[in-house]
Formats: C-alpha cells, sequence, structure tokens
C-alpha cells in the first residue's frame, strides 16, 4: 500500500506513507519526513520523524522517538 501525504491506514503488511501520514501497523512500515506512526514491527522513519514501536526501529538523524 501506497497512502499520500495526510493519509490515514491500518494495515498488516508492508506500508509506505508520505510527509504528514500517519500509520497504524503490524508489519513493516516505512515513513518519510514528517511521518508519525504506531507499529508493532520493523519500522524506518526520516528525519522529524516520530514514532512508538514494540519491534525494530531505525531513526535517522532528528527523528524522535519512542520504544517498548
Amino acid at each position: 500500500m501506497t497512502v499520500a501525504s495526510g493519509g490515514t491506514l491500518t494495515d498488516g503488511g508492508t506500508v509506505t506513507v508520505g510527509s504528514g501520514g500517519t500509520v497504524t501497523d503490524g508489519g513493516t512500515v516505512t515513513v518519510n519526513v514528517g511521518g508519525v506512526l504506531s507499529d508493532g514491527g520493523t519500522v524506518t522513519v526520516g528525519p522529524t520523524g516520530s514514532l512508538t514501536d514494540g519491534g525494530t526501529v531505525t531513526v535517522s538523524s532528528g527523528g524522535s522517538l519512542t520504544d517498548g
């Protein structure tokens, strides 16, 4: 799935969301700059990204995260 900027989705698979997108997902998620997500799987977030995750997290420079 691909969701444009400002899109909101719930998904159990692989998700890519543009800047400003919001995602709740149990699978693999990539979020561009400004994205916000909650995820129980594997997450990559660009600069200024904000996330809450219970799995594996990679956050680029400037990212903010809370991780369990």
